[in-house]
């Protein structure tokens, strides 16, 4: 079964848990549309007025979340997008992708989520991570960006590579701020604990380099 991983968090003087997820994969065969969730009354279930525009394909990876019945709440974002596709498919598309534990060049590059960026770069010190973020809230409203309302977070680290999967760290100006990282395969995925910038500033999400 696959766990779930709640996207919007209180704010906490805490870490933040483990990112619980999966990667998975689309099975050949028809277009995968996604099912709306509960903002739609009766959702989500596998039925024509559940079902969205959107879609995945054959051989799509996604970040699995959470089963339910028939469906299962995944996130899927294409290459080059940085706006991800949220949703419920039918759990008999999917199929569990192995994993393997990541080398340190998996982390290295800049990876791009919605209102967010994070770049993993090699430290000065052998063995090393420099980690900065940039996060905005309303930057992809006219009207907030027109009178001044963006709201803006920052992050940074410098830390020993990890040898899994995933790292957690404090930002090195803002104890406060606190990030856990996981690697799936060729997404990352990010949680904090609501204290990494201004109201609403959050670099929780799915990221793709």
């Amino acid at each position: 079964m696959f766990l779930l991983l709640a996207m919007f968090l209180p704010q906490s003087d805490a870490a933040p848990e483990p990112v619980a997820a999966e990667l998975v994969e689309i099975v050949a065969g028809p277009r995968r549309y996604f099912h709306a969730g509960e903002e739609r009354e009766g959702c989500p279930a596998p039925t024509a007025a559940c079902r969205r525009k959107g879609y995945v394909v054959g051989g799509d990876r996604l970040v699995a979340w959470e089963a339910r019945g028939a469906l299962t709440r995944v996130t899927y974002l294409a290459p080059g997008s940085d706006r991800p596709s949220e949703g419920w498919v039918e759990s008999a598309a999917l199929r569990r992708v192995p994993l393997v534990s990541p080398r340190a060049s998996d982390w290295i590059g800049g990876w791009t989520g919605w209102e967010s960026e994070i770049d993993i770069t090699r430290g000065a010190k052998p063995g090393t991570f420099h980690i900065g973020g940039n996060a905005t809230w309303g930057a992809h409203d006219p009207d907030r960006v027109k009178r001044g309302g963006v709201n803006f977070g920052m992050l940074g680290a410098d830390l020993p590579a990890p040898k899994g999967d995933s790292l957690a760290f404090a930002d090195s100006e803002e104890a406060d701020c606190r990030v856990t990282l996981r690697l799936l395969g060729p997404y990352l995925v990010a949680r904090d604990n609501g204290r990494c910038g201004g109201m609403n500033v959050t670099f929780t999400g799915t990221y793709r380099r």
